[in-house]
């Protein structure tokens, strides 16, 4: 399977449910060598699921997937791990492990350098190591993997990140659980999966209480316990978007969006109430009724760190700025400056835009007539849906390539497309 293709676009109505967030339950699944068994409910059916899963069986984790329910059950854990497979290099979250194992009181490991989306630039770990050599652990790098030698980590730190990141932040609310006294970290990412995470760490005894907007103190009270706990994934935020911004420019009159975090995603509902889209928020409900887009006033997109609108929805977006462009607009993004590649594929087929680094703009979108068949390539996993909402144009005309990159975030992708009225294949 290499493609995705539209064969026959129906009438697009009805309901989409959101599923569990690929970016909570992918630092959940490291986070589970916390504990001696952990049962996760609302879990999307992912690839890198699948595959992060196969990495944990491989030293001695059992792990099953079943509708919307994983089980991670951790016996006795190796005191040296290898994890140099190939398997490490095909998803990005395999990084968050290097916490996991530390936390987990791995004495040394072996892990591969991972890939994910690093099409729109460079994603370096060196802000994770820095954390791990603060506290202790002795790192050799290689052009392929890392070495980990844990057996002089220190009892309790005070460390402060240089950059909100996402992934290090995980790596260190993870690994603080080996710690033996309180540890304060400043400037740590405070996305909703991060709240997620930490949520979950207070059910296996790594207390994380704020002090700060963005600064904390970190507890461990597990004394090597490892305990059974439930815990229920938050719904995917950028799926939610991803489908309200597709029914907006592709439902015959609306689509319901439903199983959302709406509080997770006042930002960019706020952003495209202001551009003059028509939806219904039902809180009861925990649903967005989104209505076809007639008449927008498109603004400009500025994206950043949480909680302003983060750089993963940008290229959806984009779509529907396109869509309804009847002025240029701009698009600003300082997190990853090389993430508009996307819009070169889109000029394929009509869009007339200014493709720079940091910041490009967009003029129009102009569907012209496809004669003969056309591929669109997907650089990163957000830009493969947004090359999706431009293929729903030309059912049968248009393959996304590299559609790979499309499954690694939207659970359920084909069931949920015809449950709407969209028939897509894979290829």
């Amino acid at each position: 399977m290499s493609g995705l293709v539209v064969r026959n676009v129906k009438e697009v109505q009805g309901e989409v449910h959101i599923s569990g967030a690929k970016n909570s339950i992918l630092p959940l699944m490291c986070a589970a060598l916390l504990s001696e068994k952990s049962l996760f409910t609302n879990t999307p059916l992912l690839r890198d699921t699948e595959i992060l899963g196969n990495i944990l069986q491989t030293f001695g984790v059992e792990y099953t997937h079943s509708d919307n329910e994983m089980c991670l059950e951790v016996s006795n854990l190796p005191t040296n791990i290898d994890i140099t497979t190939e398997l490490a290099a095909k998803i990005r979250y395999s990084t968050i492990l290097m916490g996991a194992l530390v936390g987990a009181g791995v004495n040394t490991f072996k892990l591969g350098l991972s890939g994910g989306c690093s099409s729109f630039g460079e994603r370096p770990i060196d802000i994770h190591l820095d954390f791990f050599r603060n506290i202790g652990c002795k790192i050799t790098e290689h052009t392929d993997h890392i070495e980990f030698d844990n057996k002089e980590i220190v009892e309790s730190f005070d460390y402060t990140l240089r950059f909100p990141s996402v992934g290090a932040t995980n790596n260190i609310l993870i690994s603080s659980a080996i710690m033996k006294k309180p540890c304060i970290v400043r400037n740590i990412a405070i996305e909703p999966e991060i709240i997620d995470l930490i949520k979950y760490l207070e059910k296996v005894g790594v207390l994380v209480e704020f002090i700060s907007e963005r600064d904390v103190r970190i507890t461990s009270n597990r004394n090597n316990d490892r305990v059974s706990v439930e815990h229920r994934v938050i719904s995917d935020r950028i799926e939610a978007i991803s489908y309200i911004v597709l029914g907006a420019m592709h439902a015959k009159h609306e689509l319901t969006v439903s199983n959302v975090e709406l509080e997770y995603i006042k930002q960019p509902l706020a952003y495209l109430k202001s551009l003059g889209l028509d939806f219904d928020v039902k809180e009861k409900e925990r649903m967005v009724v989104v209505k076809k887009a007639q008449n927008l006033d498109a603004k400009d997109l500025e994206v950043g760190v949480y909680p302003m609108i983060g750089t993963d929805y940008q290229p959806v977006i984009a779509m529907l700025l396109a869509y309804t462009a009847e002025k240029p607009v701009t698009i600003i993004d300082p997190i990853y400056p090389k993430r508009f590649r996307y819009l070169e594929e889109a000029m394929k087929v009509g869009l007339n835009a200014e493709v720079g680094t940091g910041e490009s703009t967009i003029f129009s979108l102009d569907l012209k007539e496809i004669n003969d068949h056309v591929g669109l390539y997907s650089h990163d996993l957000r830009a493969g849906f947004a090359m999706l909402l431009l293929a729903i144009f030309y059912p049968g005309m248009i393959t996304v390539d590299n559609a790979v990159q499309v499954l690694r975030g939207y659970s359920l992708l084909e069931q949920k497309m015809k449950s709407i009225g969209i028939e897509i294949e894979l290829v």
